[in-house]
């Protein structure tokens, strides 16, 4: 089981992806929470999830190969995600004795263009169907992949020279697809970018990266990817990314060998809990909370702990809801 933790090429389970994973959750979940410091949350906690994305991926040999795995791991899913969180939705306005039968209209169109008001925060993995996509067809030298790169950096700046902001999946891979190219890269040179440090050395880059990841919310300010947004410049916005992913990388590390099956299970069900958490918390701030934000930190903790019953359960009596093939998956 050590060899396993410490070969990223392995096919046994890398319990360090499962604990990035969990921990990169939680800082999501914070984030929709608001704190007064989710300015530098926002910095990394989107941009950690691309990275785990490219480095996941693995080139299918067969198209059709490929195409199933996509529609079976991401766009199933998506898709029973978005249409109950629609019945939901319109249930509560037919409550409030306002129906709304527009977003009925609408839905399927929004869906198709990748609309954040069709795909909430499924715009994560709207966007990240049409990254593996153009990952699938373009060549897989460098050269290429750069070329790719500053074409999709120029997009974004281009689009916020000019003013246009748009909640959009198709737009925001000019601010996803670095990202998840790194993470490939990261998966190419894993032997030697993923080689566990020695304690003090682990500190030392840990505390470094979060004094970059702070240094990056204060110069970057907002990072709203969802909107193709990058704060105030695309390199900070960059490196701040790259930066907290070795931040939880490292802690992910230091905790490797709590091989604990329920963080194995909420690895499992990440789709459902971006997709679903954010209903959560909304209850809780209207019925709750009410703007406070003393336990926020604990919040996080509980609102994913109670996705574990239905992650269970989903596994067992609703697979396509988490992958087809990912639950196939041993």
């Amino acid at each position: 089981m050590g060899k396993a933790k410490d070969n990223t090429t392995a096919s046994k389970r890398l319990v360090w992806v499962d604990w990035m994973k969990v921990i990169g959750m939680y800082f999501i979940i914070l984030g929709h929470l608001f704190p007064d410091y989710h300015l530098f949350i926002y910095v990394f906690n989107v941009p950690l999830f691309f990275i785990i994305s490219g480095f996941l991926s693995k080139k299918a040999t067969e198209s059709s190969l490929f195409w199933n795995k996509l529609w079976y791991n991401l766009i199933v899913p998506m898709l029973i995600i978005t249409s109950t969180l629609l019945i939901y939705k319109f249930c509560i306005s037919i409550v409030k004795g306002e129906p709304d039968f527009e977003r009925f209209m609408y839905f399927p169109l929004q869906l198709i263009l990748g609309m954040h008001s069709a795909l909430g925060t499924c715009w994560f993995i709207y966007t990240l169907v049409i990254l593996k996509i153009i990952y699938y067809y373009t060549p897989q030298k460098i050269i290429y992949q750069l070329l790719l790169i500053t074409f999709f950096v120029l997009v974004a700046a281009s689009l916020k020279y000019i003013g246009f902001i748009q909640s959009c999946g198709l737009i925001n891979i000019c601010v996803s697809y670095p990202f998840f190219i790194i993470g490939t890269w990261i998966k190419e040179h894993g032997v030697v970018l993923l080689r566990p440090l020695s304690i003090s050395a682990s500190v030392l880059v840990f505390a470094a990266s979060v004094i970059i990841v702070y240094a990056c919310g204060c110069l970057g300010k907002n990072v709203w990817m969802y909107v193709n947004g990058y704060g105030e410049d695309y390199m900070i916005f960059l490196i701040g990314g790259v930066a907290g992913t070795i931040a939880v990388y490292i802690m992910s590390r230091w905790i490797v060998n709590l091989d604990l099956p329920i963080v194995h299970t909420i690895s499992n069900g990440m789709i459902i809990i971006l997709g679903y958490h954010i209903e959560i918390l909304s209850l809780m701030r209207n019925k709750v909370l009410h703007g406070i934000h003393d336990y926020d930190l604990l919040i996080s903790i509980v609102v994913l702990l109670a996705f574990v019953p239905v992650i269970t359960f989903s596994e067992k009596y609703l697979p396509l809801l988490l992958g087809k093939y990912r639950t196939n998956r041993k």
